[in-house]
Formats: structure tokens, sequence, C-alpha cells
């Protein structure tokens, strides 16, 4: 079991190992927290949100990268590509077969 939070702060880890060096990039993400917790200076309380927060914290000085938000199934489409991918990935979880 899992939450939210802890998927959309693996997913920005992900994404920062795996993009080219040197490229800056912009993350764009409907997750609210993991803005705040990486670069708003938000308490990072939970023990895992925290070590994950750390080592998304030195990734991100390795790279310019910049956190945007976008609302979360409000028409955005790449929001909403994202949604579908992950659903088709793990159909067990979303209700797929």
């Amino acid at each position: 079991m899992t939450t939210n939070n802890r998927i959309d702060l693996s997913a920005i880890m992900e994404a920062l190992r795996h993009a080219p060096s040197g490229v800056g990039l912009e993350i764009v993400t409907n997750n609210q927290n993991a803005i705040g917790w990486l670069t708003g200076g938000w308490d990072r309380k939970v023990l895992e949100i925290k070590a994950a927060c750390e080592d998304i914290d030195s990734l991100l000085k390795a790279r310019k990268c910049t956190l945007s938000y976008v609302k979360s199934r409000k028409g955005d489409p790449l929001n909403h590509r994202v949604l579908q991918l992950a659903m088709a990935a793990v159909p067990e979880v979303a209700g797929g077969s």
C-alpha cells in the first residue's frame, strides 16, 4: 500500500534520474504537497516523505529544474493522458482488467 504523495515523489525522482544530463527540466504535477515539500519549505513530518524529499533534493541540486502545478482532472490533456497510462500500467489497482 502507498499514497499518492509517495507515488508522485517517486515519479519526480525517476524523472530527475532518467532525464538527459545538462538539460533543464520542467516537471508538471497535480500534487501541491510535493511542490511544497520540495520548493516551498513545507515541513516533511512523515519519515518516508522526508527521506524521499532528501533524495530528490540532491538530484535537484545537480540540475536546473522547475516544478509546476496543474489542476487535476480539469481538462488538461497531458494530465489526463498520464492518468490513462498509470491506470493501464496497474489495472488491478485502478479497477481495470
